[in-house]
């Protein structure tokens, strides 16, 4: 007999009913080497399904709670154990697979940064939250062994209930009800906590940007990182939208250049709310990115706009215009627009076009400010390639 590939083991497994690391004991073992897995989230579900990979190589092991990762840890000594997930995949160690048990919200980035890497991935439900975290994964997932945690809906029991309804034994099935009779809170709700307990790992991590530097080493940085990647921005930022945009291609029509402020930093989109008292700001929302695009190309070929700031999806002459120049385009959250000015934004004051009151040019402090790589200067485009993705 052949010896399987540690690959051709794992899509045997899968092709043969079982998941290919989560396995039922009575499955029986197509090979005698061991997967090296990191195990991204270990409480809770996570403990569970860390339990069932324990026959295999454990290696490395991730969670923002502190207690369970110390209680995991004791159970695998010699894993490394981490705290950031992006972390994780980034050190070397020569990891073969990845089994991600975090929150929701966090099944998809933390799958797709795995399978970037080329790990195969086991995943908990609900595997994404949106149709193009669907699509994308399923983009990334070809050539990988990939498996979604629905436990036991790949037991006989399941499986036998499928073939009936396929055969009509009851004719064509036109409703169904489902309902779930577990209680998990008990009908209580916990009481608010006045802030994140110390075991928990909870803040925004970013590649730190200094944008006081210049703007030549700021471009350097960015360059050094793929699309989707974090950053945490600190330093000074202009803030410009449409009215002050329209104004700034005038000077440049008129003098040729642009006021050295506006090629120093990057340009966020954004408009100001009134300032609450005892705040050093109030609100700064960004703008819908788009209807700035028809600036870029001019603004970057006079050194202005190298690094925009905003939300939303950008046309293909921003995308074209950012690989021409060295450009890139950074995503902005918009829902949570005071708090980030509350959290972030440290000083702000009006630096030209004082009579357009809320749409002056405005240059704000930042600190940890974060953002996503969304358009990078060769030629990547997050949107386009979400949209690119097959749909199965």
């Amino acid at each position: 007999m052949s010896k399987l590939s540690r690959r051709d083991a794992l899509k045997l497994s899968l092709l043969t009913g079982a998941m290919p690391f989560i396995r039922h004991e009575n499955v029986p073992r197509l090979r005698t080497d061991r997967l090296r897995l990191g195990v991204i989230g270990v409480g809770n579900r996570g403990a569970a399904n860390l339990a069932a990979v324990r026959h295999e190589h454990v290696a490395a092991l991730c969670d923002v709670d502190d207690r369970y990762l110390k209680n995991a840890a004791t159970q695998h000594q010699g894993a490394a154990t981490f705290r950031d997930y992006r972390e994780m995949l980034d050190a070397d160690l020569g990891l073969d697979a990845v089994v991600v048990s975090t929150p929701d919200h966090t099944h998809a980035p933390a799958s797709m940064a795995a399978m970037q890497r080329g790990l195969h991935c086991y995943c908990e439900k609900p595997l994404t939250h949106s149709v193009e975290e669907a699509k994308a994964m399923a983009q990334l997932g070809k050539g990988l062994v990939t498996q979604m945690g629905t436990q036991i809906h790949a037991g006989d029991n399941y499986r036998r209930v499928v073939e009936l309804m396929r055969s009509k034994p009851i004719g064509k099935v036109t409703e169904v009800h489902v309902w779930c009779g577990k209680d998990w809170s008990g009908g209580r709700s916990s009481a608010p906590k006045p802030s994140a307990p110390e075991y928990l790992d909870w803040k925004f991590k970013g590649v730190e940007i200094n944008l006081d530097d210049g703007m030549e080493k700021t471009l350097s940085t960015l360059s050094k990182y793929p699309v989707t990647t974090a950053v945490s921005l600190s330093g000074h930022i202009i803030v410009a939208r449409d009215i002050a945009h329209a104004k700034l291609k005038e000077i440049l029509e008129a003098k040729g250049e642009f006021p050295d402020y506006f090629k120093k930093y990057p340009v966020y989109y954004a408009g100001p709310a009134k300032t609450p008292e005892g705040m050093a700001s109030g609100s700064f929302g960004p703008t819908t990115a788009g209807r700035m695009d028809p600036y870029v190309d001019i603004f970057q070929e006079n050194g202005a706009s190298m690094v925009m700031l905003a939300k939303g999806n950008r046309s293909q002459q921003v995308t074209d215009a950012c690989n021409k120049h060295g450009g890139f385009y950074l995503g902005s959250a918009g829902g949570p627009a005071a708090l980030l000015a509350k959290e972030h934004i440290k000083s702000q004051e009006v630096v030209d076009f004082p009579e357009l009151g809320m749409e002056a040019v405005w240059k704000i402090r930042v600190e940890n400010f974060p953002a996503f790589i969304l358009v990078d200067d060769k030629g990547n485009d997050f949107f386009t390639q979400i949209n690119q993705c097959p749909a199965h």
